[in-house]
C-alpha cells in the first residue's frame, strides 16, 4: 500500500526515542520475540531503509512506519488497498501484522502477495539472502527470513514469511522455473523449518506435475 503511492524513497526518516519497541509492547504478550529493526535514537535513513528492514528481515516496527505514512489521511486506507486487490475476507487493522485481530484466507494473502512480489523493487530486495540498509552512520546489512533463497531447483523471485502465536509459521513465495512462475502461500505451520521444508516439496511437485499449457 505504501509503494502504491510511489513515494520518494530518498526521503530521511530520524528514528526517534523507543523505536525498538515503538507501537508493538501492546499487541504481544510481555516477553513475545518480536522481528525488530535496532537503530540508535537520531539516526536518520531513507524510507528505502524502512522498505528493505520490512520486507527481508520482517522489521515489525519499520513496517508501522510505512503503514501510519499511509494512514495519516485515512485510518481505512490499508483496508481499502486490501479490497482494491480483490481480498474479500481479509481485515486489516494495523501495518506490522502483530495483532492477531488482522485475519484474511490464503487466497487473500496470495492476492496481495501477488500485488506486492511483481513490484521490481520489491523483487530485487525479496530474493537476496542478506541486504545492505544506508544510514547516517554506517551502512547495516539485514538477513533475509526466508529459507528458500539459494534453492539449485528453482529461483525465488520474491517472499514473505510471517509468525504469530495465534497464526502459526506463515509463507507466501513466488518462484520461477524455466520461466513459469508460482506463487505458493502456506498459513499455519507448526515450526519455521517446516513451512520451508511443505513449501520446498510443493513448488517442486507443482513444477514437475501441473499441465503447463503452451502459450502462443
Amino acid at each position: 500500500a505504501y509503494l502504491s503511492h510511489n513515494p520518494n524513497l530518498d526521503l530521511q526518516y530520524t528514528i526517534p526515542a523507543g523505536f525498538d519497541t515503538a507501537g508493538i509492547g501492546d499487541m504481544v504478550e510481555p516477553g513475545t520475540s518480536v522481528s525488530s529493526l535496532r537503530v540508535p535514537t537520531g539516526t536518520r535513513m531513507p524510507y528505502r531503509s524502512l522498505v528493505t528492514a520490512a520486507l527481508v528481515s520482517s522489521a515489525n516496527n519499520a513496517a508501522l512506519v510505512l503503514g501510519d505514512a499511509v494512514l495519516v489521511d485515512d485510518p481505512s486506507a490499508l483496508q481499502q488497498y486490501a479490497a482494491a486487490q480483490g481480498a474479500k475476507t481479509a481485515r486489516i487493522v494495523e501495518a506490522s501484522g502483530l495483532d492477531p485481530a488482522n485475519v484474511g484466507s490464503a487466497h487473500d494473502v496470495a492476492l496481495l502477495s501477488h500485488a506486492l512480489f511483481r513490484n521490481p523493487f520489491v523483487q530485487s530486495l525479496t530474493s537476496v539472502a542478506v541486504a545492505d540498509l544506508p544510514t547516517s552512520g554506517a551502512t547495516m546489512h539485514v538477513r533475509s527470513t526466508n529459507a528458500l533463497i539459494g534453492r539449485s531447483t528453482y529461483h525465488v523471485d520474491a517472499g514473505k514469511t510471517g509468525y504469530l502465536v495465534e497464526a502459526g509459521y506463515n509463507l507466501a513465495v513466488q518462484a520461477t522455473q524455466d520461466n513459469r512462475t508460482l506463487l505458493l502461500v502456506l498459513l499455519g505451520e507448526p515450526s519455521s523449518d517446516t513451512r520451508f521444508a511443505d513449501a520446498d516439496v510443493l513448488l517442486q511437485w507443482a513444477f514437475a506435475a501441473y499441465a503447463w499449457v503452451p502459450q502462443f
